[in-house]
């Protein structure tokens, strides 16, 4: 099969597309990684057999990451895929099952899977609150445009000492600006204190709540709740039913914003990327947005 390649605003991050099937693939270099979202109208056994064999031939690719359609889950497995989340609601409102393979030995282990157990399990003793309890006094709370790249890269240099993707880069945050992300951010006098993105894909009418930040000083306050509120806001005002993030598994704070805001535990993506201290995993949590 052909591929035709698009740009994706990061050098080492690019989406290839069948023409003849539609089959969609992302090869992420930074994180190592070969991610396929859409499987196109081939069918799974010639799905596998072509990335398979792209993966053969790309030295740097250790794990494989496919959003499998319902009907296309258990063929995976027979392959050697292993299943580590679901989303319901996905694909137009109909369910997706991730699975993964790993080939490298290393990627497979998580080294942290026993503590990120035990903070969910704290999590998940506390109560859901969809009203939070309002920005403190001084706060602002608005959509950043373009022209508020520079400042948003400069607040996510004094956050992220790494990162999957180069949201410190300015050029790449106005490249994501204008294709399909929405940045929403809170201010304290004039300065961006929290931030967090949702990146819509149209075409399944889903959408990633992604890029949550809040500077260490300004954390507790409830600051991204408020945030993941406001995004949600937005999403419904468009054609998103659906809306999911993939958060830091050993992290307390951004996993209890998900589940106080009402969405789902789904799962665990195993050294799903590279963020602040090396490769990490990422729980997956979703919510159907009822209009």
């Amino acid at each position: 099969m052909m591929m035709q390649y698009k740009f994706t605003g990061h050098k080492d991050c690019w989406e290839a597309v069948t023409p003849t099937t539609g089959l969609n693939i992302n090869f992420d270099k930074f994180n190592r990684r070969l991610i396929v979202k859409d499987q196109g109208t081939g069918t799974t056994a010639q799905v596998i057999d072509y990335i398979e064999k792209i993966a053969r031939k790309t030295a740097w690719m250790n794990k494989i990451i496919v959003f499998c359609r319902e009907f296309r889950w258990k063929e995976f497995v027979s392959a050697g895929y292993m299943v580590e989340g679901f989303m319901n609601y996905y694909y137009k409102g109909r369910p997706a099952v991730l699975v993964s393979k790993f080939l490298d030995p290393e990627r497979f282990l998580s080294k942290d899977f026993l503590q990120e157990d035990g903070v969910l399990e704290k999590i998940f003793g506390k109560s859901v609150s969809l009203s939070g309890r309002g920005l403190p006094a001084g706060f602002q709370i608005r959509a950043a445009s373009p022209r508020a790249a520079y400042e948003l890269a400069e607040f996510f240099q004094k956050v992220f000492d790494l990162y999957p993707t180069p949201i410190k880069d300015p050029n790449y945050l106005k490249y994501c600006m204008n294709n399909n992300y929405v940045f929403h951010v809170i201010l304290h006098k004039n300065q961006i204190v929290s931030a967090a993105s949702a990146e819509m894909d149209l075409d399944n009418k889903a959408a990633e709540i992604t890029d949550c930040a809040t500077l260490d000083n300004y954390r507790g306050q409830g600051l991204m709740f408020q945030l993941v509120q406001a995004l949600e806001k937005d999403m419904e005002n468009r054609p998103i039913t659906t809306v999911f993030s993939l958060a830091r598994a050993k992290s307390a704070g951004i996993n209890s914003v998900f589940h106080k805001s009402g969405y789902k535990y789904r799962g665990r993506l195993v050294n799903n990327c590279r963020i602040c201290t090396g490769f990490e995993d990422m729980n997956i949590w979703e919510k159907h947005l009822i209009k």
